[in-house]
């Protein structure tokens, strides 16, 4: 046994090199792998065979069949050849057999051609056909001339597939003498000869059975299937019988001709139907014409050329069509002709040009332009920019210069296409050399698209606002603001910023109406000074719409701050409209204080309904958060409204609130979080920000009471549908003493919970959301205890609930809930005082509640530190930093250790200032980055402007982000030094005269 198990692996190993391509040697495990899966299968064989031959029930043999078909070898041939005449199982058995790759099937097949008869006899001789058993012939042929026993055009179809010489004279005997009824059986057998020896190339043969069955009497389905095999069997000699067809009024026979032209290969083949082409009737020339768009060559193009100047217009349009495929240089010109002629032939010919291939097809088109009539010429440049044609660029600049309008808009449409970067400074100089407003926005939009192909940002605005400063016109100076605009960078902004104060109002206009446009926060503060500073009604309008815009999408400022903002807005506005607005705005605002003012104008019969509508989304928006609020502000419309609907979304709403129980309802959330290829079950691991603190994440209110029936269960699916995702939610809980607590929840799917950012439970499950599924005993600190959820989402339902409970399940009466809570962080530095800090106060200095290291009156002798007399080890450090100058340098010490006898500090350090913005460096320990700064970055750098840091230490971890944008997460490999506490220090360089601004110095002890 075990020389043959040696064996078997021999010859596995002897089959994977050879079968592949690139051989791949089984290695002893995997050799051996195989020989189990072989003994598996043996073993499973065996009791499959058991099966057949005991008294098992129908439905157990007939799945013991079906399973043989997959490992059935010659071991099962006699159990199954035995079976064959069995009514319920024979064709089970058959087909098991017909699989099995053993002589002895065949013998069985041929044996059971006596025993077998109706259907089980029908399934025996196909199966003989399929196998193609040549020692059947004889006995098919018999059974093909015996009428009783029923299956004669199935031994005919049979030795059709089996195709020998034998065979076919058989099948042909039958086809020209045999009982009418047998003839179209023969035949299609015939053709099934045909087609096995055109497969083992044997094209002789096939030909002369293909042409027999041609000239037989047959039905018409038959003949046709002759004819088509024998045009392909015989290659290019089959032609004049492809074109023979194509001459008859017999559209069957025509499609087939059709077909095989398709099929048939060769330049000759090509040749030949072109040839033909002209001599067809125009309806069949349309069909041909498809067929050569598929053959192509040189031919075919000169052929339609020619067809494109057809008297029959059908002809004529699928030409024209066609060439857009094949045609070449020498076909513009017809398609020109076409064009110029007019109708539905030139919509074609159009289309045509703009796919049409081939060297010089620009250039020619191009040369058409150059002298195309206006309408005409308009319509090429429009093709050159369809086809991406970069030859065309100088032509069609010449044309941006045309007293004619709409041909220089066309030429300018195009130049945003064609132009490229190096292009800019000659499309900037003809926007500033227009004349009139034709065509002026398609040139400035030339500009934006042109100079967006810069890589450098910074570049592309310097080049117009040098344009700028250079331009006198007035409207070319607009034209360029407008550009500016576009690009949405600071340089742009200050540029545009500056010429508000303009004394021409085109210009001011201008500028007014590219800050109201400006997408960002950036412009905030300009649009309030214009708000409060223009007699310029529209000019007010447009600011405040904007301003109000940007306020509603900012996401750095808080809810309530905008709130706070909108709510002295809309006292100091005059009209109506413009309180509607703020309203409206105020609906989104997702905080009780947005409650508050909006409940104010109920009683304002001219905003009235705006107020009740922001009243009712805004108590929607907050019931889980603000639930008394809420309800208070429900039950108030309830009370005063007319409006019917509103009055019943309020009653649900107080409905909802009654309902919430002691549930928590109040929760911040942030999703989705999803990962390429991760299912629900492995995301349940994946740390994303909210648990990493990798960056900054974006959190919303929670809505709550989506399900009148459980308004206590969250539904995070109306919020982030999709399936294979997780979110997290986060609360804050304020105990009034230490105690513990149970949580009691629910999710579907999984979840897992922090509570003060230790985990306290981990469920990675499937399932519905059921309250008081998992239940969770918890100690809550006194005082504010903050708790966060991951909830994981496979399929179909997505929603969680939590309660606290004390610990024998009664309601825990001495806590409160507030997603809005914030902790906060501890300010390093007072805005008066050194308090806390240490250093050489010479060179540091306090101005405008700020900390300013260094002088711009002297130089400075070497690096001075100004430090915390307190050690940090894990924290969250923010801070503003600004530079007099860009080549100033300073830096934030961090867990540092000041150098014993000496000027310096050792440690951390998060660079700043000349090229160095963002970078982390070992200051007089290593002298060397740890992780080097962006170049990308520094160009985005606010000198002698305030500049945003952010820098959290945890554990090994170092991660700093600069005004938002994460710059280094680095991973400190030294132990020793990974663990060390130390100090915070600000730093300036030693060198030329020079000052660094320190602020808002908060630190989070973590």
């Amino acid at each position: 046994m075990k020389k043959q198990r040696y064996i078997i692996i021999a010859i596995l190993l002897f089959l994977a090199i050879s079968v592949s391509p690139n051989p791949v040697f089984l290695n002893a495990q995997e050799a051996q792998a195989a020989v189990n899966d072989l003994n598996v299968k043996s073993e499973e064989e065996q009791v499959q065979i058991a099966v057949l031959q005991s008294d098992a029930q129908l439905f157990d043999k007939v799945t013991a069949c079906r399973k043989l078909t997959l490992i059935g070898t010659k071991k099962s041939v006699p159990v199954l050849a035995g079976l064959l005449d069995d009514d319920s199982l024979g064709d089970y058995a058959r087909i098991a057999m017909e699989r099995i790759e053993d002589p002895s099937v065949d013998d069985a097949f041929r044996e059971a051609l006596d025993k077998c008869q109706g259907r089980l006899l029908v399934g025996v001789v196909n199966s003989i056909g399929a196998r193609r058993d040549v020692q059947a012939v004889s006995l098919l042929s018999k059974l093909a001339s015996d009428s009783a026993a029923g299956v004669r055009a199935e031994a005919l179809a049979a030795l059709g597939m089996i195709a020998t010489d034998e065979a076919v004279a058989i099948i042909l005997h039958v086809m020209t003498t045999g009982p009418e009824m047998l003839r179209s059986a023969a035949a299609d057998a015939a053709l099934r000869c045909a087609e096995y020896q055109l497969s083992q190339s044997k094209q002789k043969k096939a030909v002369e059975l293909y042409e027999t069955v041609r000239k037989a009497d047959v039905s018409e389905h038959l003949y046709t299937a002759a004819t088509y095999g024998e045009i392909r069997a015989r290659g290019t000699a089959g032609l004049p019988l492809l074109i023979k067809q194509l001459k008859t009024d017999n559209y069957v026979m025509i499609n087939v001709a059709l077909r095989a032209a398709r099929e048939l290969p060769g330049p000759e083949v090509t040749e030949a139907l072109v040839a033909e082409l002209g001599k067809l009737q125009p309806n069949i020339q349309i069909l041909l014409i498809k067929v050569l768009a598929d053959r192509k060559g040189p031919k075919v193009s000169e052929s339609l050329e020619a067809l494109a100047a057809s008297d029959n217009p059908e002809v004529r349009a699928e030409s024209l069509k066609v060439l857009g495929k094949v045609g070449n240089v020498s076909s513009v010109g017809v398609l020109l002709a076409a064009v110029k002629a007019g109708g539905e032939d030139a919509t074609i010919a159009l289309s045509s040009l703009r796919m049409i291939k081939g060297g010089g097809v620009n250039e020619a088109i191009v040369g058409k332009m150059k002298i195309a009539q206006s309408d005409e010429k308009v319509e090429l440049i429009k093709i050159l920019s369809d086809r991406n044609a970069s030859v065309a660029v100088d032509a069609v600049f010449a044309e941006a210069q045309s007293p004619d309008s709409q041909v220089r808009s066309a030429a300018f449409k195009a130049l945003a296409n064609l132009a490229g970067p190096d292009d800019v400074g000659r499309v900037v100089n003809l926007v500033r050399a227009l004349e009139d407003t034709a065509g002026r926005k398609e040139a400035e939009r030339a500009v934006i698209s042109v100079a967006g192909k810069i890589t450098d940002k910074s570049t592309r605005t310097d080049i117009i606002i040098a344009a700028l400063k250079q331009e006198k016109k007035v409207d070319a100076r607009c034209s360029l603001l407008r550009i500016l605009s576009s690009f949405s960078d600071d340089k742009s902004f200050q540029i545009i910023k500056s010429s508000l104060g303009d004394e021409n109002e085109q210009v001011k206009d201008t500028a007014v109406r590219a800050i109201t446009a400006w997408p960002d926060s950036d412009a905030l503060e300009t649009l309030f000074a214009i708000f409060k500073g223009t007699n310029n009604q529209t000019h007010r309008v447009l600011a405040l719409r904007s301003y109000v815009r940007l306020l509603r999408q900012d996401k750095q400022i808080a809810s309530e701050k905008k709130v706070e903002i909108l709510g002295e807005i809309i006292k100091q506005v005059d009209t109506t409209a413009e309180k509607k607005n703020i309203l409206s705005s105020l609906a989104s605002m997702q905080h009780s204080s947005a409650l508050t003012i909006a409940e104010q104008y109920l009683s304002n019969p001219q905003v009235k309904n705006e107020a009740e509508l922001a009243t009712i989304q805004i108590a929607q928006s907050i019931a889980g958060a603000w639930p008394v609020e809420a309800k208070a502000a429900a039950l108030e419309i309830v009370k005063t409204t007319s409006d019917d609907a509103l009055r019943n979304q309020a009653r649900a709403l107080v409905k909802t609130i009654e309902g919430f129980e002691d549930f928590i309802t109040d929760w911040q959330v942030s999703g989705p979080y999803l990962k390429a290829g991760k299912n629900y079950s492995q995301l349940f691991d994946t740390a994303f920000a909210p648990e990493t603190g990798d960056e900054d994440v974006d959190w919303s209110p929670m809505p709550a009471g989506t399900n009148a029936e459980k308004p206590w269960m969250l539904d995070l699916l109306k919020l982030y549908p999709g399936n294979n995702r997780i979110a997290y939610v986060y609360s804050w809980v304020q105990s009034s003493i230490q105690q513990k607590a149970r949580l009691e929840l629910g999710s579907d799917d999984g979840v897992k919970v922090w509570l003060n950012d230790k985990v306290v439970h981990a469920n990675n499950i499937a399932r519905a959301a059921i309250p008081g599924s998992d239940k969770v005993d918890v100690q809550l600190q006194k005082g504010w205890n903050k708790l966060m959820l991951k909830v994981t989402q496979n399929t179909s339902s997505w929603e969680f609930c939590l309660r606290l409970r004390d610990a024998a399940g009664n309601k825990l009466e001495n806590i409160t809930v507030d997603s809005f809570h914030q902790e906060q962080p501890e300010a390093l530095f007072d805005g008066k005082t050194f308090t806390g800090w240490e250093g050489d106060l010479k060179w540091f200095r306090i101005q405008d509640g700020a900390i300013v290291a260094g002088k711009l009156s002297e130089d400075i002798p070497h690096n001075f530190f100004l430090a915390t007399t307190k050690k940090y080890y894990n924290f969250e450090l923010c801070l503003k930093v600004k530079t007099s100058a860009s080549g100033v340098n300073g830096g934030i010490q961090l867990r540092s250790q000041r150098a014993e006898n000496h000027h310096e500090v050792k440690g951390f350090q998060a660079d700043l200032g000349q090229v160095y913005w963002g970078g982390l460096y070992d200051e007089a320990r290593r002298n060397r980055f740890l992780v080097a700064p962006d170049e990308d970055l520094q160009k985005t750098i606010k000198h002698n402007e305030w500049n945003v840091f952010k820098i959290r230490c945890v554990n090994d971890r170092i991660q700093i982000f600069l005004n938002g944008v994460k710059t280094v997460d680095y991973i400190e490999a030294d132990p020793e030094i990974a663990k060390q506490a130390g100090i915070i220090a600000i730093q300036i360089h030693g060198g030329q005269p020079a000052e660094a601004w320190y602020k808002d110095i908060t630190i989070k002890e973590l």
